[in-house]
Formats: structure tokens, C-alpha cells, sequence
């Protein structure tokens, strides 16, 4: 299985994450494995997602993906210009 959704600025990306977080009761979530490479005043990063979420009605899921980020520099700060999300694996996981 693989999705990619990209989003692409900081209302785009807020808003997605929004749209993710209210549909959820709980969610663990760990990046790992970062890979960033700046240049100028862009840069782009790689890193391995791994998920466990419990949807409002009861289920738990495990996902598995990557995020693909751009970065850009703005007044000395870097920020996430876009943002694809890349999901690999999601399964439900079995109550015990």
C-alpha cells in the first residue's frame, strides 16, 4: 500500500494535521532515521514515520510511511514548505 499526500504551506500543512488529529482519541508518533541536506536558503529532508493511533469509535492502527519535507529559510528561521506524506503499511491491530 502506498498514499501520498503532499501538502504544500504552513495553512495547507496545519490544516491537515487538524483534519488528522480530530478524528483521532489517541496517537503515538515517532520520526526517525533523519536525512536533511540544506543548501542556500532551501533545503530537503527524509525521515521514516512509524504510528500506533486509536480512531474515536475504538479501532487502534499501525501505520508506516516516510515524510519528504522541503525546508526554506525566511528571516534566519527554517520552515516546512511542503510536506509529502508517504504511508507504506497501516494495518488495525487486533484487541488482545
Amino acid at each position: 500500500m502506498r498514499d501520498d499526500l503532499e501538502f504544500t504551506g504552513r495553512e495547507q500543512i496545519a490544516a491537515a494535521i487538524g483534519e488528522q488529529w480530530r478524528g483521532l482519541s489517541r496517537a503515538f508518533h515517532w520520526t526517525s532515521n533523519a536525512a536533511i541536506d540544506l543548501s542556500g536558503e532551501i533545503g530537503t529532508g527524509r525521515f521514516d514515520v512509524d504510528a500506533e493511533v486509536q480512531l474515536l469509535d475504538g479501532p487502534w492502527f499501525a501505520v508506516a510511511g516516510e515524510y519528504l519535507n522541503s525546508y526554506v529559510r525566511v528571516g534566519g528561521k527554517w520552515l516546512i514548505s511542503s510536506r509529502t506524506a508517504r504511508i507504506y503499511f497501516q494495518r488495525q491491530v487486533l484487541e488482545a
